[in-house]
């Protein structure tokens, strides 16, 4: 099933002065779980999410402005924040349900992915998959 990347919503492209939390504010997307590792120059950010369709997600990404590399930082325009905000919300893994999320949590050997040599990348792992879990349980 193919779904429609979302727009930005015209008021978010008229701010001047954007954050991670503004830009994940403009996706219909709600967070379940966050952790993040770092501070405003660099770090990396970890999310649990479901979409407003009911499927789950794992978003995860990096930044690094200490070396004028961050994406949101070089955005000027916001056909710049559109286009990171298309970017960022097509990089999150997604999952028909939370049962499918954590079997692929379960079984993603994440020494394979960048995330997974991180400080944060297996506690994270581990926090998902136990929220995952509670929910899966707590619902009928």
């Amino acid at each position: 099933m193919t779904h429609a990347h979302p727009t930005p919503p015209r008021d978010i492209l008229e701010v001047t002065k954007w954050t991670y939390e503004s830009l994940l504010s403009t996706m219909p997307i709600t967070v379940l779980h966050q952790a993040e590792d770092g501070d405003n120059r660099s770090g990396d950010r970890f999310s649990l999410v479901r979409h407003h369709d009911g499927r789950f997600g794992l978003l995860i990404f990096g930044w690094a402005s200490c070396s004028r590399c961050d994406a949101l930082q070089a955005c000027k325009t916001p056909a710049d924040f559109a286009e990171l905000h298309e970017q960022v919300f097509s990089g999150i893994h997604w999952e028909a349900t939370a049962a499918d999320l954590l079997a692929y949590l379960d079984h993603k050997d994440i020494r394979l992915d960048w995330w997974g040599h991180q400080p944060l990348g297996p506690r994270f792992r581990a926090e998902a998959a136990a929220y995952l879990t509670r929910l899966i349980v707590e619902t009928p």
